[in-house]
C-alpha cells in the first residue's frame, strides 16, 4: 500500500508541477522527481502567490491528496464534490485547516464561485460505478466539464481536465 501510494504522490507532484509551469511535455511516471527536490529558481511553491483553487471530485482518493498537496504549498482549496464514489474520510483530516473548504455539490448543477484554477477529478472512475449508472457518469463527464469551463471562463481560471 505504501508504495502505491508513494507512486500516487509522484504522480500528483507532476501533475501540479506540470499545470504551475504549464509543462506540455511533463511526464507523470513514477520517477518524476517530487516538488521539493526542485531548485527554487523553478519552484512553483516560491514563484507564485498563493491562490484559490477549487478540484472537484475532492473527496475523492486522488482529489484529497491533491487538495492535501495544495494546501501543504499554501493555496486556499475548496474540495467539492457530491460524495457519490468519493468519501469523507479522505477529507476529514484537511477540514482542521482554515484554508480547506468542502461543499457537497454536484457538477451537473453549475456552481459560481470565485476562483484561480480548478482542478476537474469529479466522475466515478471505476468499472463498478460508472457502469451503475452510466447516464449519470455521461452527465457528470459532460456536464460537469461544461459546468467548469463555464465557471474558469467567467473568472479568468486556469482549468486542469482529468476526469
Amino acid at each position: 500500500m505504501f508504495l502505491l501510494h508513494h507512486r500516487i504522490d509522484h504522480r500528483i507532484q507532476a501533475l501540479v508541477f506540470s499545470f504551475l509551469t504549464c509543462n506540455n511535455n511533463a511526464s507523470l511516471s513514477a520517477h518524476t522527481p517530487p516538488l521539493q527536490e526542485t531548485s527554487k529558481k523553478n519552484n512553483p511553491q516560491t514563484t507564485t502567490s498563493p491562490k484559490r483553487i477549487l478540484v472537484t471530485g475532492g473527496a475523492g482518493f486522488l482529489g484529497s491528496n491533491l487538495c492535501a498537496r495544495l494546501l501543504a504549498q499554501g493555496h486556499k482549496v475548496i474540495a467539492l464534490d457530491n460524495l457519490y464514489t468519493g468519501r469523507q474520510e479522505n477529507i476529514t483530516p484537511l477540514l482542521k485547516n482554515k484554508n480547506f473548504k468542502f461543499i457537497k455539490h454536484d457538477i451537473i448543477n453549475p456552481i459560481d464561485i470565485p476562483v484561480d484554477w480548478i482542478f476537474n477529478f469529479a466522475c466515478p472512475a471505476s468499472p463498478p460505478h460508472y457502469q451503475k449508472d452510466p447516464i449519470f457518469t455521461t452527465k457528470t463527464s459532460v456536464l460537469g466539464a461544461l459546468n467548469m469551463l463555464e465557471l474558469a471562463r467567467k473568472y479568468g481560471a486556469r482549468i486542469m481536465q482529468a476526469s
